[in-house]
């Protein structure tokens, strides 16, 4: 052999190792790639597949051989897409795409597919196809997103922080609600939102349980950029990595400043309903009191002749016991218990009718201004305590404008309905007149705010009783409205009274007055009276005109005395409401029923709502409150004997 051909042989040997090393090395490449491979001919056939495509498509590649590959592996509605792609990468594209594809047991995943042709000699012989399996991928992709949008869309405000409080994302909610920008807030801390409003310890055991792993709840009074104050109810979450280590926080907090707002008015208005109701049994017992000291004064003073100074001595006695009544009166009307007596009026009529007054209350330095609305409506309301609230609400002006100011009493039409956004609190949504009363004086911080309606609070430094703001509380509740306030430090304030208004034609109002003569009488009168000192002035009282007086301590010593006597021997019961064991319309009723029928005048110290409680209709029976005078008891004795 010459020495040309040992070197073709020699180049072949070699050549052909080359070529098996090679082949070798492609087929572990192959073979061992993680992603199933196929190769295809130009027909789509398979030409071979390795081990991952028979693991993630199930079939052998015996079993995968000469079969098209679209028909192998795409679901049935997805064929076509699956031509249109082998199509394109055997024209010489590199498809690189997300698709649907069918194992040999019929599930579907979602594969990565990226298919490009195979060339030899620079022709297009084939194709071929990778799949990787990415539908756990996508389900946490779609999942990751659903979260995203989830938190982005929440109505609650969200914000992540460092281990170290350092805010890296806030969402949409929280911007909103804190107005502050995302770029305003990355990087800094929550003490960004401090409001002053709570102390370190109580930070200091927020941080301690959420960095001790535990979740943090409670309510945080935060400020928002514009430095307005707001609560939120807030949940701290710690997030762990898989060592169990925290590297962040989840704040997720819930605005709650209108439900706190209310929350506060309601246990205001039930504080002020507990107070009304002491207020009420304390106006009771002073009204007996009252009453014996105006009777007995008034009869001294009828009886003392020509002496001056005792004259002067018992008149003084009664203007006390006036002055207590005022003070009676007032409570009563905060306890929301006076006796009303209602009726439809023009308020601008009622504020026309007092401005005279009102302007002698007020010092030159202040002006006065009304504005009243054209076509406010009517209310139906007692007028004379319509004008105490009117007078109550401008005292309170005046006294707030001491260096002078700007006092405005106004009146209006609102209509509220449920898109009616305001803070102020009415029973029920309607239509309602509105009296408001504004001065510009030094105004109130909110901790005087919340005491304002409290009987007996003030913040003059002498002569202030406490119940002219309380009353005016009193009679708008009373008479089926509200009382609003708003008041800024320095800014003056701005009381609303809301009554609701009423369709009926305003009424003429009667003159009222107290008789000063005592009618005299002759017929026999069953006084029933628990108090002794009372029933003792009104026996003096009814005996020293002419009447014929019997007396009771209660019910059953009333009814005892009523048997003795023949029916038509009494003319007149005259019984307190409320007594114990048995109550005056009890009394009454009993009476009735043993044949004595009298006529009855009910008298009482309690107020209205307990009356009304105790089967007593002003508006049916004849009824005399006390603290009466004796001008006044012997009228009412005489107007119901000849009614």
């Amino acid at each position: 052999m010459d020495r040309g051909s040992q070197i073709e042989d020699v180049d072949r040997d070699v050549g052909g190792s080359a070529y098996r090393h090679e082949e070798a090395y492609f087929r572990q490449l192959f073979e061992g790639s993680p992603d199933a491979i196929v190769m295809a001919d130009r027909e789509g056939r398979v030409l071979e597949a390795n081990n991952s495509f028979e693991k993630l498509f199930q079939y052998t590649a015996a079993e995968a051989r000469g079969r098209p590959i679209d028909e192998l592996v795409a679901p049935p509605h997805r064929i076509g897409e699956a031509d249109e792609l082998s199509e394109r990468a055997r024209n010489g594209e590199i498809i690189k795409r997300e698709v649907v594809r069918r194992r040999k047991d019929g599930t579907l995943m979602v594969a990565s597919v990226l298919a490009y042709p195979i060339l030899m000699a620079g022709e297009i012989v084939g194709f071929c196809g990778t799949y990787r399996d990415i539908t756990g991928d996508r389900r946490t992709q779609e999942t990751l997103n659903k979260l995203s949008r989830a938190v982005e869309q929440s109505a609650e405000n969200i914000f992540i922080t460092d281990r170290d409080g350092h805010i890296e994302y806030v969402n949409p909610a929280f911007e909103e609600l804190t107005e502050y920008t995302s770029a305003e807030v990355i990087g800094k801390t929550p003490r960004i939102l401090k409001s002053g409003q709570q102390d370190r310890e109580f930070y200091g055991e927020l941080w301690e349980t959420i960095l001790s792993g535990k979740v943090f709840r409670g309510t945080l009074i935060n400020r928002k950029k514009s430095g307005k104050l707001y609560h939120e109810e807030k949940v701290i979450t710690p997030v762990k990595d898989g060592e169990g280590s925290i590297t962040n926080f989840v704040w997720t907090g819930k605005d709650i400043t209108d439900r706190m707002e209310l929350e506060e008015r309601l246990l205001q208005a039930q504080k002020l309903e507990a107070i009304g109701r002491l207020a009420g049994g304390v106006a009771h017992d002073f009204n007996n009191l009252l009453t014996a000291v105006i009777g007995y004064g008034q009869l001294l003073a009828t009886r003392l002749g020509n002496d001056e100074q005792l004259c002067r001595m018992a008149k003084e006695i009664i203007k006390g016991g006036q002055r207590g009544a005022a003070l009676a009166r007032q409570l009563l009307a905060f306890s929301r218990r006076q006796i009303l007596q209602p009726r439809v009026i023009d308020l601008n009529a009622v504020i026309l009718n007092v401005r005279d007054m009102l302007e002698r209350l007020i010092p030159e330095n202040i002006e006065l201004v009304t504005q009243l609305g054209a076509t406010i409506g009517r209310v139906k309301a007692d007028p004379g305590q319509i004008e105490q609230v009117i007078l109550n609400l401008v005292i309170n002006a005046r006294d707030a404008m001491p260096a002078g100011g700007t006092l405005t009493i106004e009146t209006d039409g609102v209509d509220l309905d449920d898109n009616y956004e305001s803070p102020h609190l009415v029973r029920r949504r309607g239509h309602y007149v509105m009296i408001s009363v504004s001065d510009t004086g030094i105004g109130m911080d909110q901790e005087t705010q919340s005491h304002v309606f409290e009987p007996f609070f003030t913040t003059k430094d002498q002569g202030g009783s406490g119940l002219g703001l309380a009353t005016v509380y009193g009679i708008v509740n009373q008479s089926g409205g509200s009382v609003w306030l708003h008041s800024e430090l320095g800014h003056g304030s701005t009381f609303k009274v809301y009554l609701p208004r009423v369709e009926e034609p305003a009424e003429d109002l009667p003159a009222e007055g107290q008789p000063d003569a005592c009618p005299t009488g002759f017929e026999t009168v069953l006084l029933v009276e628990d108090n002794a000192q009372v029933r003792a002035l009104a026996a003096e009282i009814l005996r020293a005109q002419g009447y014929n007086v019997l007396q009771a301590s209660g019910g059953e010593e009333a009814l005892r005395i009523a048997r003795g006597k023949s029916r038509n021997e009494i003319d007149l019961l005259v019984t307190d409401v409320v007594m114990p064991q048995m109550s005056g319309p009890e009394l009454a009723v009993q009476l009735a029923s043993a044949g004595h029928h009298t006529k009855v005048l009910y008298m009482s110290g309690y107020t209205d709502n307990w009356i009304v409680h105790h089967g007593v209709s002003q508006g049916e029976t004849s009824f005399l409150q006390k603290p009466f005078t004796p001008g006044l008891l012997a009228s009412k004795v005489r107007d119901v004997l000849d009614s």
